[in-house]
């Protein structure tokens, strides 16, 4: 017959077994999330380099647009902005025109730095 000292030593030693192998499970699941945080960051980083690109060409457009708009009805004929009634009208189209510009590429503030 085995004694209690002999199962407890027998228990003790499997014991130490398990906890080795669920420390070994646990290790390997450990550097497998840091791989995969690892990879997150970069994806959220690109994501972010992606938007900030998107959000400047969307400034840089919407600028353009305006300074064009802009400069075709300035560079209207004088003889056609003579009539102060249809010079008001041509003020009123360039402005709902930009305010269309506007609402299509609004301005976006750049997102702070890291």
């Amino acid at each position: 017959m085995v004694d209690v000292a002999q199962l407890t030593a027998l228990s003790t030693g499997q014991s130490a077994d398990s906890l080795s192998q669920i420390l070994v499970s646990l290790t390997s699941i450990d550097e497998k999330l840091a791989v995969s945080n690892d990879r997150l960051e970069r994806l959220v980083d690109a994501t972010v380099n992606t938007q900030n690109s998107i959000n400047e060409q969307a400034r840089s457009l919407s600028g353009i647009l305006h300074e064009i708009i802009i400069r075709r009805f300035d560079e209207l004929p004088a003889e056609v902005m003579a009539s102060k009634k249809f010079k008001e009208e041509i003020e009123k189209l360039k402005e709902e025109i930009l305010g269309d510009v506007r609402k299509l590429y609004p301005a976006r503030p750049s997102p702070p730095t890291k």
